[in-house]
């Protein structure tokens, strides 16, 4: 298997592309070091501070999918102090591991709501974005956007 020589990105990652020096065109080490994360922080504590003194309930909603990318922006959010309601369209091919990282978001105390329709009619919407744009995934895409 192929791996970016900067960041470790294996090379079947869905867009990724490499140059002749084996990085791809993810944000670099480099790139990285060039943010103000101070700065970046600062303004996130502003946005938290927004939220929290704009909302009557919930200070945020977030997208999740049982992967650790939302996990982690959930726990963060916990970190800072905010009452997030996670929601998630429920893909028809849901993991185990997946299922229990949800189930655990719950018991840090975060509500979840967990959206599914009947699985005929996502089945038929998932073939049809297939055959007309190539893309199976469209359906649970629009769905979580319009959520």
């Amino acid at each position: 298997m192929k791996y970016c020589q900067t960041c470790i990105t294996p090379y079947n990652r869905p867009n990724i592309q490499f140059d002749v020096n084996g990085k791809c065109n993810c944000a670099t080490k480099a790139d990285k070091d060039a943010i103000d994360w101070n700065a970046r922080e600062k303004l996130f504590r502003d946005v938290v501070a927004n939220a929290k003194s704009r909302s009557g309930g919930y200070d945020c909603l977030i997208p999740v999918s049982g992967g650790k990318d939302s996990h982690w922006q959930v726990v963060q959010c916990l970190e800072y102090g905010l009452k997030p309601l996670a929601v998630t369209w429920r893909p028809p091919g849901r993991t185990p591991i997946g299922q229990e990282n949800l189930e655990n978001l719950v018991r840090l105390g975060v509500d979840h709501i967990d959206y599914a329709i009947n699985p005929k009619i996502e089945k038929r919407f998932t073939y049809l974005a297939f055959k007309k744009y190539g893309i199976p995934a469209l359906p649970m895409h629009l769905a979580i956007f319009n959520i």
